[in-house]
């Protein structure tokens, strides 16, 4: 009696063991197969009926976080795919000038298609007397500095030390230019009188680098920079 069941359950497993095995390499394959073939057909179709359009594609490694100001320095990140019309994204952008000096309004990740409904106009409140200028940055933060992100302006001095010069102010352009054979970062601020004369002597103090704040929510840090006088900084992470 034992012995039948053994056999019996043996059978059994055989059995369960012989249909996922189809499964795996017949069934599901076969599938795939049918589900590759009906998209090209999809494709090849679309081509016929000219039902092809032109979409713009991200491809940054860096995701373009909300608050991001598309300009130059971002548009190179965008390409141009045609894809069936089906397929496009609702609001699909075809032109990249229709999204320039637009601001990122939900995150766009690499592959992600582009549509009008991820940006919003971009408003610059200017608190009064402020003006744009540029200033050379040491780096740009592994990609994180982007148009619309607050960042804190920092001073390094020649021995290491740091200090912050201008707290939590937003980037209003990047423009990178390759000069002997090293790419020289310039960012844009909107800056008063008061912090454009603060950055132009740290220039000659030191260096100027940028911190990034992950979230516009968080609090600005606390300036440190003193001019004229070598001061123990907040110290840069």
């Amino acid at each position: 009696m034992r012995r039948k069941i053994l056999l019996r359950t043996a059978l059994i497993l055989i059995c369960m063991s012989a249909v996922a095995a189809i499964y795996t390499f017949v069934v599901i394959p076969s599938v795939k197969e049918k589900e590759r073939a009906a998209f090209e057909r999809f494709i090849d179709e679309a081509e016929e009926h000219d039902d092809l359009v032109t979409v713009l594609i991200y491809n940054g490694k860096t995701p373009l976080f909300p608050g991001t100001v598309i300009t130059e320095s971002t548009e190179q990140y965008f390409t141009s795919e045609e894809i069936p019309e089906n397929a496009a994204v609702y609001g699909y952008v075809s032109d990249p000038d229709k999204i320039y000096g637009m601001q990122v309004r939900y995150t766009i990740c690499e592959g992600q298609q582009i549509s009008m409904q991820s940006f919003k106009k971009y408003i610059y409140e200017y608190e009064g007397g402020e003006r744009l200028k540029d200033f050379n940055i040491q780096s740009l933060v592994a990609g994180q500095a982007m148009p619309g992100r607050y960042v804190d302006i920092m001073l390094i001095y020649p021995d290491g030390r740091t200090a912050v010069v201008v707290p939590k102010i937003q980037i209003c352009d990047i423009v990178t230019e390759r000069v002997n054979g090293t790419d020289v970062n310039s960012v844009v601020f909107a800056v008063n009188d008061r912090e454009y004369s603060d950055l132009i002597n740290a220039e000659y103090e030191g260096r100027l680098d940028i911190r990034v704040y992950i979230d516009v929510s968080q609090d600005a840090s606390l300036k440190t920079y003193v001019p004229g006088r070598m001061t123990a900084g907040a110290g840069a992470s």
